[in-house]
């Protein structure tokens, strides 16, 4: 059967005027039009202060009470200090305390330099009268758009010889990072098996799941008195809070041969 052009638009007609059309077309409205806004439920969130990525759910600092001692780092610079980025031909050097296996304190002589082409920095930490390479090349401002702060961001690191070298690089990190004015906060991209170690010196990911699962397996790992696999996890970022820092920074680490 044939329908005339009439009739077929009488049919369309019918069809956009009936009421579930209407219905429709109400919807569509009030979603988009500027006029119908004012209409729409208003959603509640809930504030959290500005402060790091996932310290809303820890506990906050308390300060510390008159006339109570609080740890201070056992990191100084010597000679002068950069509070900025470095730039070519600069350097910085520090010294770390230290125990070794005899319990006898030393110290580490750590160096910031600049790396040509790349902006980044570079740590090298020396053990005295010991062959060891520990090393780490780091960005010294990057912007985490979570939360708007700056942080240090260890691109790599690499110790061997000597083991407790990383957490002397953590260490001095965190350092840099209060100096630069971050208040020690500094992020890293955790993979194979450095999950544990990352958290060991006080490294957490922003993500309560994967918070939980470090926990689990650090627990674990303290249980069984061995390192446990953590490979499968893939790539973590874990971040470091000022609280964490500070207390990072206030250790004496033992370096033992390995």
């Amino acid at each position: 059967m044939k329908v005339s052009f009439k009739s077929f638009k009488q049919v369309v007609n019918a069809i956009t005027k009936s009421e579930p059309a209407k219905q429709a077309a109400t919807a569509i409205t009030r979603n988009t039009s500027p006029s119908l806004a004012a209409e729409a439920p208003k959603v509640r969130f809930k504030k959290y202060p500005a402060t790091d990525v996932f310290e809303h759910s820890q506990t906050s600092v308390k300060t510390p009470k008159a006339g109570k001692k609080v740890s201070e780092s056992i990191i100084k610079v010597d000679g002068k200090n950069i509070t900025r980025p470095l730039k070519e031909g600069e350097k910085i050097k520090m010294t770390l305390d230290f125990t070794d296996a005899t319990g006898k304190t030393k110290q580490a002589n750590v160096i910031f330099s600049f790396i040509k082409h790349t902006g980044q920095e570079q740590v090298i930490v020396k053990i005295p009268d010991k062959k060891a390479t520990i090393y780490a090349q780091i960005n010294p401002k990057y912007a985490n758009i979570k939360n708007g702060k700056d942080y240090v961001f260890i691109e790599n690191m690499y110790s061997e010889s000597f083991k407790g070298g990383g957490t002397l690089l953590h260490q001095a990190i965190a350092k840099r990072s209060k100096d630069l004015g971050y208040k020690g906060r500094v992020m890293l991209d955790a993979a194979w098996n450095s999950h544990l170690f990352h958290y060991k010196s006080g490294f957490r990911p922003a993500n309560k799941s994967q918070l939980e699962e470090l926990e689990e397996l650090a627990q674990r790992a303290a249980e069984k008195g061995k390192r446990i696999r953590t490979d499968y996890l893939g790539s973590m970022t874990l971040f470091l809070t000022p609280r964490k820092a500070a207390k990072l920074m206030a250790t004496k680490k033992t370096i033992m041969s390995s």
